[in-house]
């Protein structure tokens, strides 16, 4: 398996593991789309209220995260 390969099948992992969403619908959108369209516009997965609702929480944590990160490299370390 291609290292590329290896990354995609751990976040289509974590994606199901996180957010509910079954694996085998996850993997299939994955061979012919970009898996990242899984989080950006979650209805394509036809989501129900529970497993939207991870989705929303997952999104909410990566920016949060990303924009700590911005702040802990240019502007948490100027002190």
């Amino acid at each position: 398996m291609k290292k590329n390969m290896q990354h995609t099948e751990s976040f289509l992992k974590g994606l199901t593991t996180l957010t509910g969403l079954p694996y085998k619908k996850v993997r299939q959108y994955a061979k012919e789309n970009n898996p990242f369209n899984i989080l950006e516009h979650p209805h394509i997965m036809e989501p129900n209220e529970k497993q939207l609702e991870k989705i929303g929480l997952l999104n909410e944590f990566i920016a949060s995260y990303n924009l700590l990160k911005i702040y802990e490299l240019f502007g948490g370390r100027n002190k």
